[in-house]
């Protein structure tokens, strides 16, 4: 959005505000396999993502702040990597040779600058001297203050890619099979010395940690519980000593040959109307209940027990009904894949569109 404003002249030329909106409704369909089943979520239930503080400690963003030549340089006793990355680096270093041969444009020059300026911004953000814990709430999201070295990445990668385009557009092969060799050259010069292979061994790997009342915030296995319903994590005592089975809350019933392998579940079940059951799953919406008696199937309503899992709400009297739990996704869930297909293939086929408008425009106008 800041770089259309930059450019707002533009865009009531040749109508692009049009071509930008066009745009957006193709992001939103791409985005709708993420973006609706999340809205989706947080509508359902609380869950400890969104609760307050519980993502946004600044006493991580402190922590896990950049010292300004891990943008560079990776020590081999660090296990993670926070470098911009090699080839746009390259790619920026040919920034001073194309603008002393005057190759870009007014227009490119302020895409340079943007785009330069926007990149660096977002490397300092990661860094150390930025005081990142005082941003409100909404940003210390982010959690981790190196996550912005993905958008410093992408900025300085637009950089590279106009220098590399500017200097070879006019490349014979000759001239590009010579940048290829030395550019692998050089890269294996600088990567291959660092690569570091280790023999695979199980007993390498960290262990996963069980669930307790006690269970840290962080832990291999669950990472810090975020994604639990509130619920469920303020009763982790409860969980700890829970078994897989089918619990009756209230009412009165009786559940026999039950069968449970991963998020599917059978059981048989007698119950009066209005009894209350609660199933061995977390609550997370998509789980679909299926009763079966001798009229016929129907589904009875889904809530959310005091204990964050997911409760079953008997609609009618039942007689050894056969009741069946599997995990289906929601009509959101399977209308945002649609969607996303659908924003895929209008994405593909308007630029296949939008190429060969341009070529043959080209070729009227020679």
């Amino acid at each position: 959005m800041v770089y259309v404003l930059v450019h707002y002249k533009v865009l009531w030329k040749n109508k692009n505000w049009k071509t930008i909106l066009l745009l957006a409704i193709f992001i939103l369909l791409c985005s709708s396999l993420f973006l609706l089943p999340l809205l989706e979520y947080k509508n359902a239930t609380l869950y400890e993502v969104f609760v307050p503080g519980r993502m946004e400690r600044g006493e991580v963003l402190v922590e896990n702040k950049l010292s300004f030549y891990r943008l560079f340089y990776t020590p081999k006793a660090e296990t993670l990597v926070f470098e911009i990355g090699f080839v746009p680096l390259i790619g920026m270093l040919l920034t001073p040779l194309v603008w002393s041969k005057k190759l870009i444009t007014k227009e490119q020059k302020r895409t340079y600058l943007f785009f330069t300026i926007a990149g660096i911004l977002s490397c300092l953000v990661t860094l150390k001297i930025f005081p990142f814990e005082k941003l409100p709430a909404v940003f210390k999201m982010l959690q981790f203050p190196w996550r912005m070295l993905e958008i410093a990445t992408f900025f300085f990668s637009v950089i590279a890619g106009m220098d590399f385009y500017l200097l070879i557009k006019d490349f014979g092969w000759k001239d590009i099979l010579v940048l290829l060799l030395s550019q692998t050259v050089l890269t294996g010069i600088v990567i291959l010395p660092r690569l570091q292979y280790e023999e695979w061994d199980i007993a390498n790997y960290i262990p996963a940690v069980p669930l307790t009342a006690s269970t840290g915030r962080v832990h291999a296995g669950m990472a810090s519980m975020e994604y639990m319903p509130s619920k469920a994590f303020q009763n982790r005592s409860y969980l700890e000593t829970r078994d897989q089975k089918v619990h009756i809350l209230s009412g009165e019933g009786l559940i026999q040959e039950e069968q449970k392998e991963n998020t599917n579940l059978s059981f048989l079940c007698s119950a009066r109307q209005g009894t209350l059951l609660e199933l061995p799953y977390l609550f997370y919406p998509g789980y679909t209940v299926q009763i079966e008696t001798e009229e016929g199937i129907y589904y009875p309503n889904l809530y959310e027990t005091e204990h964050g899992m997911l409760g079953v709400e008997i609609l009618k009297d039942l007689e050894n009904a056969k009741v069946q739990v599997t995990f289906t996704g929601t009509n959101i869930m399977v209308a945002s894949y649609i969607l996303t297909g659908i924003g895929l293939l209008v994405t593909v086929g308007y630029y296949i569109w939008y190429v060969k408008s341009l070529q043959k425009r080209n070729s009227n106008q020679n």
